[in-house]
């Protein structure tokens, strides 16, 4: 599986802090500021993602629009999904997504506990 990452956060800060940490563990870091150029780039990149980091809150198109997008496309499905949000609890709206993604993290989150996931992901 492909050591690229795609951060999907509409925080530039957010976004910058990931990819300076992702790229320092060696993994390639791809980043998109809202739903549907996340979307865009997942299917140029043509299966090159192999962690999908994906924000929630987003302004056009949010986290679990994006999500139900990803698995409804074959050429997508198969990309593991860690969602990354503010939120302290899970949402009520996630039972529907149950399945679809690979874990939840919360901003802001431990280090070695994101990476200990993506590796996780990564590994299956």
């Amino acid at each position: 599986m492909s050591q690229c990452i795609l951060i999907v956060d509409d925080d530039c800060q957010m976004v910058a802090l990931g990819r300076l940490i992702l790229e320092r563990y060696g993994y390639q870091v791809l980043a998109a500021y809202d739903g549907t150029e996340a979307l865009a780039i997942m299917r140029q990149e043509n299966g090159a993602i192999g962690v999908l980091l994906l924000d929630l809150m987003l302004g056009t198109k949010d986290g679990w629009q994006v999500l139900n997008e990803i698995k409804a496309d074959a050429r997508l499905s198969h990309i593991p999904v860690i969602i990354l949000t503010a939120r302290p609890q899970l949402p009520a709206e996630v039972a529907p997504h149950i399945g679809h993604f690979a874990h939840y993290v919360t901003k802001p989150f431990e280090v070695h506990d994101l990476l200990a996931k993506i590796n996780e992901v990564l590994c299956r």
